[in-house]
């Protein structure tokens, strides 16, 4: 595929039909797309975005030395003795120990892609919360859905809280947020790559899923808001 002039290195990952591209110098910075190019062709936006995202927690959330190059493209695959189950890419950027000096980075995207998904509802009467639209979705499926994932992807790097999962979505949320915070300075310079279900995984990666997940489920909150009916947020 062509290179694109973004100003960035990227990892682009096929994904749930679909591709998905990474600037790993920018936490929580992804463009999605039905193929690597179009993908590619729409890192400027999604750079542009998250630079107004981060500007309120990072005086400079941009890195000293860039690129514009693709350094990796990776198709997902289906694990041969777990049914249903695919395997996300584990790019080689993934297995580098987190820097002390990327902590506010991951800290602020951290930060502002829980609210986001928290101020997709928060204006949501109860009784539509759970109404479904597409399918089995509702608002509130999604929500159980993406605070599960969260404990999933701790999981995956044995940082699940040493706690019992709560029933609801809410405190499900609020419990991962402040278990990931609070783990986040203990990963520097954390060089483990581990092994579950026959996936590579480590801490940067396990941040990468989260935050990705939870962006894609906040668009797919805004989707259902749209079938509700609701008031596109401001």
């Amino acid at each position: 595929m062509s290179e694109r002039q973004s100003g960035y290195e990227l990892c682009l990952e096929q994904i749930e039909s679909q591709w998905l591209a990474h600037v790993p110098p920018l936490p929580g910075c992804f463009a999605v797309g039905p193929d690597p190019d179009t993908a590619a062709a729409r890192v400027p936006q999604a750079v542009a975005a998250y630079l107004l995202r981060m500007a309120s927690h990072l005086a400079d959330p941009r890195p000293a030395s860039t690129s514009d190059r693709v350094v990796e493209m990776i198709r997902e695959w289906t694990h041969p003795n777990t049914d249903g189950y695919l395997v996300n890419a584990f790019f080689a950027s993934d297995a580098e120990p987190l820097a002390e000096s990327e902590l506010e980075g991951y800290k602020a995207a951290l930060l502002w892609s829980y609210d986001e998904v928290l101020a997709a509802v928060a204006d949501v009467p109860r009784d539509l919360l759970w109404q479904p639209v597409e399918g089995d979705w509702s608002l509130g499926s999604i929500l159980n859905h993406t605070s599960q994932a969260e404990w999933w992807y701790l999981n995956q790097f044995d940082l699940a809280p040493g706690t019992a999962k709560p029933e609801s979505w809410r405190p499900r949320l609020e419990l991962t947020q402040r278990h990931l915070l609070v783990q986040l300075p203990e990963l520097v310079d954390v060089p483990t790559i581990t092994v579950k279900s026959g996936e590579l995984w480590s801490a940067r990666k396990m941040l990468r899923r989260a935050l990705y997940h939870r962006q894609d489920h906040t668009g797919h909150l805004h989707q259902i808001r749209d079938e509700l009916g609701l008031a596109t947020l401001a």
